[in-house]
């Protein structure tokens, strides 16, 4: 499991998704929520040598662009165990980037 990746990123998404106003989630997504998902595209780009594809930087802004649009679709309740101590969305959005 990433460390960058915690059920307090969890509890961010969730805060993003009850957000009334789109400064609200813009500030929650850039302080606690945006940092997790660069690394996690990091890696994934690096592992998966999806570096290959275009460049790098562009590639993350792309996806990253792509992941936040997906924010709001992510379901805490339809994951295997909501209440575990490491992060439940870790799996969705490393999936969500490698279909990217």
């Amino acid at each position: 499991m990433a460390a960058y990746f915690t059920r307090d990123t969890d509890r961010s998404i969730e805060r993003f998704q009850m957000a009334e106003t789109d400064e609200e989630k813009h500030l929650i997504f850039d302080k606690e929520i945006r940092p997790a998902l660069e690394k996690l595209i990091e890696n994934l780009l690096y592992v998966y040598r999806f570096y290959t594809l275009g460049d790098p930087p562009t590639l993350q802004r792309e996806c990253l662009t792509d992941l936040y649009n997906t924010l709001p679709k992510f379901d805490l309740s339809k994951s295997a165990n909501p209440n575990k101590a490491t992060s439940a969305a870790f799996s969705y959005f490393n999936m969500v980037a490698k279909n990217w």
